[in-house]
């Protein structure tokens, strides 16, 4: 029984990874390369790497003249601000591995009023703006702030509705799903408001599962 297991268990690891690869194989070849040396670097984290959609006019990616500069990584969860597991050591360890002389490496995560006074009082107040959302009769608000930590940019999402709390996770999922589609979908929003091109998208875990889906549906259009 167990010999039959690790059986089961090793062709679905194959599955994923033959997954894995034709997922890259649909990117760009620089994009691909790029992925690669991240998807290694986050000891092989599940998430999805993106490539964003070029502004009217850029060098079409695929060509010699095509240079991949700006990384952002979307959670829910970094350390040192906030963390629940493993995917805040990932999150705020990879950004600081890359060559900063070669990437302009960024991190957006929610502003939780829970994340700790010693580093909240330290953000810094970039810009705002409302945002249509679901079901809401009026547009949501949308914060963002700031904090350079160990030399990378951190961004963080506010909007007390959705992220003031003692714990980054509530016990109902249909509420955590509510609070971090509208995160995802912030965080393509705020990209023009800081003048931030994103070209691969990190997107980590579930909670920002929504931003690939924004990104070719309601933002596909969008310039930045």
């Amino acid at each position: 029984t167990n010999r039959k297991k690790k059986s089961i268990i090793k062709v679905q690891a194959t599955r994923y990874t033959d997954c894995v690869q034709d997922t890259f194989s649909d990117v760009d070849a620089y994009a691909e390369q790029s992925a690669h040396r991240l998807w290694h670097k986050a000891g092989k984290q599940a998430c999805a790497v993106l490539p964003m959609i070029h502004a009217k006019g850029d060098v079409p990616c695929g060509t010699v003249d095509c240079k991949m500069k700006n990384i952002l990584f979307a959670a829910s969860e970094c350390v040192p601000f906030i963390k629940t597991g493993g995917l805040a050591d990932v999150v705020g360890a990879l950004p600081k591995s890359l060559n900063h002389n070669e990437y302009d490496v960024r991190v957006v995560i929610p502003n939780y009023t829970c994340i700790p006074w010693e580093y909240r009082s330290q953000f810094r107040y970039v810009s705002h703006f409302y945002m249509d959302y679901g079901r809401h009769v009026e547009n949501v608000h949308v914060g963002i702030m700031e904090y350079v930590y160990e030399g990378v940019h951190f961004y963080f999402i506010d909007n007390e509705y959705y992220f003031k709390c003692d714990r980054p996770y509530s016990d109902s999922t249909q509420w955590d799903i509510e609070r971090f589609i509208f995160f995802s979908k912030a965080v393509l929003a705020a990209m023009p408001v800081i003048g931030f091109h994103p070209d691969i998208i990190h997107c980590h875990d579930w909670q920002t599962g929504m931003i690939p889906v924004f990104l070719k549906s309601t933002f596909a259009t969008h310039s930045f």
